[in-house]
């Protein structure tokens, strides 16, 4: 059984394209460079400012951090109307332009896996 497991966990390692920082049974963790991780969040930011002037008005002051902006705004980002029940933020036609930059500032990982 350890043979099978452990050509299965040589063969996961096999399919990136980078040496895994940590490597655990059949998790392999990985590095994410801060300027990627600066990317999302930027994206991420503007995303949900960009919601709340839609929906509630042009009345939000963007902040320097997404970490304050949250804090102070979080009421109104629990009420938007783009969120399902389940918590997901989907995009709205008019904020599309935005949710687009998220999904591609995520989409830049893969290439540090």
């Amino acid at each position: 059984m350890n043979e099978v497991y452990e050509q299965r966990h040589q063969r996961l390692k096999s399919l990136c394209s980078v040496e895994p920082d940590n490597s655990v049974e059949m998790c392999l963790g990985f590095k994410i460079p801060d300027n990627i991780i600066e990317n999302i969040r930027h994206a991420t930011h503007m995303f949900l400012y960009e919601c709340l002037s839609e929906y509630n008005g042009y009345k939000y002051e963007y902040s320097n951090s997404i970490e304050s902006f949250c804090d102070w705004y979080s009421e109104d980002i629990k009420t938007l109307p783009n969120i399902t029940p389940n918590g997901l933020m989907m995009s709205k036609k008019e904020t599309a332009c935005s949710y687009n930059a998220v999904l591609i500032s995520a989409s830049r990982i893969r290439l540090y896996m």
